[in-house]
């Protein structure tokens, strides 16, 4: 696979730089996620510590992640592992996460968060993704910016985007 890195200008002049997370990134990681599961609004299920930092190496060592990294602190994240549904033989790409900080989302970060996750699933031989949304608060922001990436199906807090080449509607 063909490793992307992106970089591209924030508001303030600092670059921010899409790349693939590496174990050294395990606490950064972990202060977002925290990070993102309380700004969700709702606490039905507690971190547990030693859980979500096992739950993010493992990720790291058997998924892919990508993090946006602002002058070496990361500002967002997703996060894909391969998925198969108990009724398909077909594998998928599916989403552990997807969280950009509150103050960089109209920077353009999640969108090139998104595009390094296009790219890699193309460079897959056009893996199928499966991108969730349904966490908490802004789901509706989230549905939308979602949605407005071209070749994606909305499922009911969850788009799919089929194998490369293939259309949405056959």
């Amino acid at each position: 696979m063909t490793v992307r890195a992106f970089s591209f200008m924030g508001d303030q002049k600092k670059v921010i730089r899409i790349r693939k997370a590496q174990q050294s990134d395990a606490v950064a990681l972990y202060r977002l996620l925290e990070e993102a599961y309380s700004d969700r609004g709702v606490d039905y299920s507690p971190i547990d510590e030693n859980r979500l930092m096992c739950w993010i190496t493992t990720t790291i060592a058997d998924g892919e992640v990508w993090v946006a990294d602002r002058s070496g602190r990361v500002i967002g994240s997703i996060a894909l592992i391969d998925f198969q549904f108990p009724w398909s033989a077909n594998w998928v790409l599916i989403n552990s996460w997807l969280y950009v900080l509150r103050n960089f989302r109209a920077r353009g970060t999640g969108k090139k968060l998104m595009e390094a996750v296009f790219a890699s699933a193309d460079d897959k031989g056009g893996a199928p993704l499966v991108i969730g949304t349904h966490s908490g608060r802004d789901t509706d922001w989230k549905d939308e910016f979602i949605g407005g990436f071209g070749g994606v199906t909305y499922c009911g807090g969850t788009f799919f985007r089929p194998p490369y080449g293939q259309s949405n509607h056959e």
